[in-house]
């Protein structure tokens, strides 16, 4: 069956198990991270209901670009809802971030996002760790962890995904490929420095302890 979605990578196929039923299909990013970022960050004094009219106003972007974007921000978490979306907890949290340029916490933030998403956890599977890769081969791994085959109408979003890595020091450019700095351990390590769910207030997405950040963001092999 075709995609009917298009951007949208089909996560049926192959390994399209491992997915719940609501991931039939993980959204691309469809902007650089930058401008992903600022969109986030106006989405921050909407409380029920965005309203994308006055969010690309803001942005000073063609609402069209929001919109090409929420698919995304949904797949992760950011986002939730229907026709009535809302940053979720921790998208809150990362606008605040973002609204101070707080780079440690931003990256913290996206960690959290990523390491809660099934299909970006995937990917670890399909990457070693501090090990130089070739960007095509990066590409094909990743989109077999989602389960697609890649096409052109899919690499230009693919690599704005490659470039939230690279941002937020998931994943560094050298000159013998791209290197992917170990996820599966980031994930472990930031599960082990969080507040137990039942001792704390907001139960609905882990908060890290403050003094434990330098662990969590040490990209050393």
């Amino acid at each position: 069956m075709t995609n009917p979605y298009p951007g949208r990578l089909d996560c049926r196929g192959g390994n399209s198990k491992k997915f719940p039923e609501k991931m039939k299909y993980f959204n691309l990013p469809a902007s650089n991270y930058e401008i992903l970022c600022k969109i986030i960050c106006e989405c921050a004094p909407f409380r029920d209901r965005l309203v994308i009219a006055e969010i690309a106003e803001k942005c000073q972007y063609d609402p069209a670009v929001i919109l090409g974007n929420m698919g995304f921000l949904t797949s992760v978490g950011i986002v939730v809802g229907g026709m009535s979306k809302s940053l979720t907890t921790v998208g809150k949290s990362l606008a605040s971030a973002i609204r101070v340029n707080d780079i440690e916490n931003i990256r913290e933030c996206w960690h959290q996002i990523f390491s809660e998403c099934a299909p970006i956890k995937s990917i670890a599977t399909q990457l070693e760790p501090h090990k130089p890769i070739p960007k095509e081969i990066v590409m094909h791994r990743i989109a077999l962890a989602l389960g697609v085959t890649l096409d052109s109408q899919n690499d230009a979003r693919m690599n704005q995904l490659l470039d939230i890595f690279k941002k937020i020091q998931l994943m560094r450019e050298s000159v013998d490929g791209y290197v992917f700095l170990s996820f599966e351990q980031r994930i472990v390590k930031f599960y082990s420095n969080v507040i137990p769910l039942s001792e704390r207030d907001d139960q609905s997405a882990p908060t890290a302890v403050s003094s434990n950040r330098s662990n969590f963001f040490d990209t050393n092999p």
